[in-house]
C-alpha cells in the first residue's frame, strides 16, 4: 500500500498481514471526516488483499488514477483489492488522502 497523495506512510503487507489506515496516516488531519481507524487492508494466506471500511464515514475507492470514486461503507462486504486500485481515506475530499495498491509477488 503505497502513499500517493496527502498520506505519508507506506505499508508492505505479506500473506497473513493486516494494516489499519486512518487519520494518523494523513499529512493534514481534517476534523470529523476521517476516523483514526478508517479502514483495514488484509492479505489472506493465498495473497488475496481485501479492504474493510471501519470509519463513521465511507472509505472511497477507484479502479485507477482518473477513474470515478465510489464509497465503501462499514456495513458492506469486504472489497477485493487489485493492483493499481486507489483507496481514499476522506470521502468528502477523495483526492486529498490517497493510497495506491501495488501487488508484488515474491517467489522465495
Amino acid at each position: 500500500v503505497m502513499p500517493t497523495i496527502g498520506v505519508y506512510n507506506e505499508y508492505a503487507l505479506r500473506n497473513g498481514d493486516a494494516q489499519v489506515l486512518g487519520l494518523y496516516d494523513m499529512a493534514e488531519q481534517p476534523y470529523g471526516t476521517v476516523s483514526e481507524s478508517q479502514c483495514l487492508v488484509q492479505v489472506a494466506a493465498d495473497g488475496t488483499a481485501t479492504l474493510v471500511s471501519l470509519g463513521d464515514r465511507p472509505t472511497s475507492l477507484r479502479a485507477r488514477d482518473g477513474a470515478p470514486w465510489f464509497g465503501l461503507r462499514r456495513d458492506a462486504e469486504p472489497h477485493v483489492l487489485i493492483d493499481g486500485q486507489q483507496i481514499s481515506l476522506d470521502d468528502k475530499d477523495p483526492g486529498g488522502a490517497v493510497f495506491t495498491c501495488q501487488v508484488e509477488r515474491a517467489d522465495w
